[in-house]
């Protein structure tokens, strides 16, 4: 039968006060050891989210004496193992640190036990307290993020609130106090939005608040769109009560409604036309008043039906006789879903090379020089492009036509001469009249 030996101690410490220890050791023959009072025993903090790092102190009377940490019960997951220093003349003190696992809301039991103890001793307990997490931590408004809750009560049933407006509900945690969770942005204006999230049993409280910072986004209907045909551009996550400017690769177009804002959400939709020349991928950007900007990248259908070939109608034959001469061209119109201008190509024969003159880019069919042409034989030429860039065919004047038969100088000069030649003749005619007149009297 083995003897059992119990001893009191007293140790007295000169600080200004006296603590008095009781030391209950339990000896048996391999010499095994019980924890100091549990008055000895510190942990800072002893609350928390899931993942805090704490520092566990104590006192065990016999140095180099191993011990782990239960979390829970005695015979829970080990938290950490430590071992007593070197031998004093008081009970030797100890110092771990680890982190708080996961696990549900509350209070949790923290364990010490020494190598070959028969009892554990009780720490002081850790309160568990949630924590919510996101990702990511900014979002536009329709598109989704994840939610995850972690310290709620155990099995609870969770919901997560945008600006105190519930945006999903009946959450299921796991035993552990943790569920994650898809949600969608509802519509808001740019900036910082608040998110929270609270259970049954999970005091909205207790549980730390999020941020999102909200951002605006553009979306165009249809996502592939045609020259020429109405598109619907909406956004959202902009400035509330802006005005909207809305611009294709840079350059503002008109929206309808014109001018477009924001509603108290930051919203607003409106339609437009792709304009002529729009490449096959378009950016649209849509800015408010506040700075908040948004592009929306689409691709461009170009259909490859070319338009008709426009038909030259004047001028034909002779214009003027004499000198220069203002020209109008005017030629039949055509039409395209995606709209058309024309090309306008002169010259002097047809060959058209070089073009004595081109215009490109004509919105109507007409087009007048501003420039006279000087006398000559043109010849010349019309064809029509349309929004998604085919071209129709050249329509080609069957005949040419002229500008003047001979210079303005020539006139001058044959006005002259025929003056002359005038004046010569009625000269020529008073002397023959005087030359009748004459023989009728003298005769």
């Amino acid at each position: 039968m083995k003897e059992i030996t119990t001893a009191s101690v007293r140790v007295s410490l000169a600080l200004g006060l006296i603590i008095a220890l009781t030391l209950s050791l339990s000896l048996d023959g391999r010499g095994q050891v019980m924890v100091v009072s549990a008055q000895d025993i510190t942990l800072s903090p002893n609350s928390g989210s899931a993942g805090t790092t704490v520092t566990l102190k104590g006192k065990i009377n016999e140095p180099d004496t191993p011990f782990s940490v239960h979390w829970n019960t005695r015979d829970g997951p080990i938290l950490v193992e430590g071992k007593t220093g070197a031998p004093l003349p008081h009970p030797l003190a100890f110092s771990v640190t680890f982190t708080i696992p996961e696990d549900h809301y509350g209070r949790h039991s923290i364990y010490i036990v020494p190598l070959g103890a028969r009892e554990a001793v009780s720490a002081p307990p850790f309160s568990i307290t949630p924590s919510l997490f996101l990702d990511p931590k900014s979002a536009t408004p329709g598109s989704q993020v994840t939610v995850t809750g972690k310290g709620f009560a155990q099995n609870d049933t969770a919901k997560v609130t945008f600006n105190g407006t519930t945006i999903k509900d009946n959450i299921p945690a796991s035993s552990f106090g943790i569920f994650t969770t898809p949600v969608t942005i509802p519509e808001a204006t740019a900036g910082p939005h608040i998110l929270r999230a609270s259970g049954n049993n999970t005091p909205a409280q207790d549980v730390p608040h999020l941020t999102i910072d909200i951002k605006p986004v553009v979306t165009v209907t249809p996502t592939t769109a045609e020259v020429g045909k109405p598109i619907t551009l909406t956004g959202k996550g902009f400035g509330a009560e802006r005005t909207i400017t809305v611009k294709h690769n840079g350059n503002t177009i008109t929206t309808d409604p014109s001018p477009l804002k924001t509603n108290s959400r930051g919203t607003f939709t409106t339609t437009f036309t792709l304009p002529m020349g729009t490449s096959l991928k378009p950016a649209i950007t849509a800015a408010d008043t506040a700075g908040n900007t948004a592009t929306f990248d689409m691709t461009l259908i170009l259909e490859r039906v070319p338009p008709p070939t426009p038909v030259p109608l004047s001028p034909i034959g002779r214009v003027n006789w004499f000198g220069s001469s203002q020209v109008t061209f005017t030629w039949t119109e055509v039409t395209d879903p995606s709209g058309v201008v024309y090309t306008l190509e002169l010259a002097k024969d047809l060959a058209f090379f070089p073009p004595y003159l081109k215009r490109f880019g004509l919105p109507e069919a007409k087009y007048a020089p501003k420039d006279k042409l000087p006398p000559g034989t043109y010849y010349w030429r019309v064809k029509a492009l349309d929004g998604a860039g085919n071209e129709s065919p050249w329509g080609i004047a069957h005949h040419p036509f002229k500008v003047g038969f001979f210079p303005f100088w020539s006139l001058i000069l044959g006005s002259a001469i025929g003056g002359f030649i005038g004046l010569w003749l009625i000269i020529r005619l008073i002397l023959g009249l005087y030359r009748w007149l004459k023989s009728l009297f003298y005769y």
